[in-house]
């Protein structure tokens, strides 16, 4: 048994249950070789770990397996690795490590599933916070069938013997109101997924460019085809679109002299803009240098840019006003387009808002016709690393039902 959490055992713990590899997605069999199934349960299980170690408010993460490698990762992972009594029973797996939580001080017991492929330390955060003041009580996270269990916070850890299996979700419920609790119940988005069956499977794959896309600012030399190029325009010009009019246009810079140009001339716009400001001269210069490294750095680099010249044209400034709007969030739409198919391409991208603060300055550059108006300038090549790591506000805090 070990830990590498090195944070205090009182708070709140982590249980991450693990089938042996080899047992595991058994429901994939008709999509995935025996191979690829043992893989993919190693890295959800890897992703899984990675995620709950970024999260301060736990205080360490069990792990309980059978299995000799699923131990062994959760060690090297920083988890403690905890060895399963029972043969394949997943309550009693589950219960010995809450139990085990308990021994150790532990004040609550957060269980989850180790193929989670869209877990988000925001998703963990969501749950914590639903938490009765006292400290007390249950909150669950159900599946996207709401049948299932995906997450159990229990406080304290041994407040209720777990019933995973078909239907646990109504299971854990009636548990709950059993002891006179009534449970917390979120929908978390990265924690309603599991991987478990081929449509589980197909709507992951769907998802995946939308929870993993980063941004990235840095790449490799390697080139990127035109072909490639066009087709990463080609999935911009399918996205929505006010009246469909379709007030998408784009240049493509991959000329080493007009990327050149093209930060030179965007540099000193932002020099002069921030000696406006009174900045200091040393801060001013790491900026510009910054980003004039983003664009002529980068393979390729795609300057989408708004034409009103098809759109519905109105005497009154407050209807053209709207208008105009319509067009800039049609290409907004449209850049993002671009950004997904960039990482279903295997490539990187960076959105930069640079050519607002400097239309005039681009249009010059690159001689664009006069209904262009510059939006947005996306950075493209071979991604040199795997960019910063993203966080998310709950969508607690960004919805309101009515």
């Amino acid at each position: 048994m070990s830990s590498g959490f090195d944070r205090p055992y009182a708070g709140t713990w982590a249980v991450v249950p693990v089938k042996p590899f080899g047992q595991a997605k058994s429901r994939l069999a008709k999509t995935l070789s025996a191979t690829a199934r043992m893989e993919l349960a190693e890295s959800l299980m890897r992703h899984t770990l990675q995620v709950l170690r970024t999260c301060s408010e736990l205080a360490n993460v069990v792990v309980v397996s059978q299995d000799d490698r699923v131990l062994e990762i959760a060690s090297e992972l920083g988890a403690v690795a905890l060895r399963e009594r029972s043969q394949s029973n997943l309550n009693r797996a589950i219960m010995q490590a809450l139990g085990y939580i308990t021994s150790v001080g532990g004040k609550a017991g957060l269980v989850l599933p180790s193929d989670l492929p869209n877990l988000h330390q925001t998703d963990v955060a969501e749950l914590l916070n639903c938490m009765d003041h006292t400290g007390s009580g249950i909150v669950i996270c159900p599946d996207r069938h709401e049948q299932g269990t995906n997450a159990l916070l229990l406080s304290p850890p041994d407040l209720l013997n777990v019933a995973y299996g078909p239907q646990s979700f109504e299971a854990h419920v009636r548990a709950a109101n059993a002891l006179g609790i009534d449970a917390h119940v979120v929908r978390a988005p990265g924690i309603v997924l599991d991987l478990d069956t081929p449509d589980d499977w197909k709507l992951w794959h769907a998802q995946q460019p939308l929870f993993e896309r980063r941004s990235v600012r840095r790449y490799s030399n390697a080139l990127i085809s035109r072909t490639a190029i066009e087709r990463l325009v080609a999935a911009a010009t399918w996205a929505p679109s006010a009246h469909n009019r379709q007030p998408w246009r784009f240049v493509v810079v991959t000329k080493e002299s007009s990327k050149l140009e093209l930060a030179q001339a965007m540099g000193d716009r932002l020099r002069s803009d921030r000696m406006t400001d009174g900045d200091d001269s040393a801060v001013i210069e790491a900026d510009v240098a910054r980003s004039h490294a983003r664009i002529s750095g980068a393979p390729a680099v795609i300057v989408a840019c708004m034409s009103t010249a098809d759109m519905d044209h109105y005497l009154d400034d407050r209807r053209a006003r709207v208008e105009e709007t319509m067009a800039t969030q049609s290409v907004a739409m449209a850049v993002q387009n671009l950004l997904l198919a960039a990482y279903s391409e295997g490539l990187g991208a960076c959105w930069m808002c640079a050519p607002l603060f400097c239309p005039d300055v681009v249009s010059q550059v690159l001689r664009l016709p006069s209904d262009w108006q510059p939006q947005a300038l996306v950075t493209l090549g071979v991604p040199a690393n795997d960019g910063k790591p993203a966080n998310r506000k709950s969508i607690q805090m960004l919805t309101r039902w009515i």
